[in-house]
């Protein structure tokens, strides 16, 4: 037991080092798509939760994630807040709007959620490009500063790439403590048999919204460290091919699986982004892989099952003595 701990220790250590030297060994573009792959982790896991505990499927999340992005800059460009005030209160307002959207949608199910959810990112998408008192419109919000910690400005993909990694950290060591407490027991019982639930006294409708405002917050904090790495934001950066691209993430992770989701955002955003070499053609290209992916592996690849050295030895000797 002992051997396994001080090993399990040196793989995180290892891991610990790497990622902090990550930068030292990444060109401008590589650590540019790690650092998408960071954000969009962040919002993935919340949409996770939202999905394979809770049971509902949104098509909505750019909107969260969306109202996140603008919060923060309005609070930064417009009122001159720091940037370590904004992005609480964005993950907070996101939340609220996630209440907002949760409460009316406990009345349809299925099929019928998901329309309601993509109505809504429809509203908040064109409130983004009408209301051009507050959003800038069509023209978007630029000047949107990079964080500063004291006089060190993250002006750069290797000094963001820290603050990435320290909230995608966080974000994943959060879900994985929230998935294992009383909350994410009982979303599971509601997801899993909901009538069994409310038969021993779980409040499904408080445990619901619950569900839907900590996705929110997680794809409002998500929308706030985007719009100051990338410090110019736009509604058509808030579509609903956000929104499915999110929904894609989730489900190819496999939902439940928090090191699932982890590859399933690393995997697609690299896939994502490579795929430009094809210019028009590049979505067939990334159709193709989602659909392989999604025949041999229906439940997303968090259901994979590592075989060991030791179990891969013992087959291969099984095929050559048969």
């Amino acid at each position: 037991m002992q051997e396994k701990t001080l090993r399990s220790r040196m793989i995180i250590a290892l891991v610990a080092i790497l990622l902090l030297l990550l930068p030292a060994f990444c060109g401008y573009y590589v650590l540019h798509i790690i650092i998408f792959s960071g954000i969009n982790l962040i919002t993935v896991l919340g949409l996770g939760l939202l999905i394979g505990f809770s049971g509902q499927v949104s098509l909505g999340h750019a909107a969260f994630y969306g109202i996140g992005a603008y919060a923060s800059a309005l609070l930064t460009v417009k009122l001159g807040l720091s940037f370590w005030i904004a992005l609480p209160l964005a993950g907070i307002i996101a939340g609220i709007a996630g209440v907002l959207l949760a409460i009316p949608s406990l009345k349809v199910a299925a099929l019928y959620l998901v329309m309601t959810t993509i109505g809504f990112s429809m509203i908040v998408w064109l409130m983004m490009l009408q209301w051009s008192g507050l959003t800038n419109g069509p023209n978007g919000i630029i000047g949107i500063p990079f964080p500063a910690i004291g006089g060190w400005v993250l002006d750069s993909p290797a000094k963001y790439y820290y603050l990435i990694l320290v909230f995608a950290l966080a974000a994943l060591w959060l879900m994985s403590r929230i998935v294992r407490s009383a909350v994410g027991l009982r979303l599971m019982a509601i997801f899993d048999q909901e009538e069994a639930a409310q038969a021993v006294g779980i409040n499904t409708t408080y445990f619901r919204v619950l569900a839907f405002v900590i996705s929110s917050i997680f794809a409002g904090v998500g929308g706030s460290l985007y719009a100051h790495y990338v410090t110019f934001i736009h509604p058509e950066n808030f579509n609903i091919w956000v929104s499915i691209s999110f929904l894609v993430m989730a489900v190819f992770g496999g939902q439940r699986s928090i090191p699932g989701l982890t590859a399933s955002v690393l995997i697609l955003t690299f896939a994502t982004e490579y795929f430009r070499v094809f210019g028009e053609y590049r979505m067939i290209g990334y159709g193709l892989f989602l659909a392989v992916g999604m025949i041999y592996f229906p439940r997303g690849i968090g259901t994979i099952k590592l075989a060991s050295p030791k179990s891969l030895l013992a087959r291969l000797l099984r095929s050559k003595t048969g």
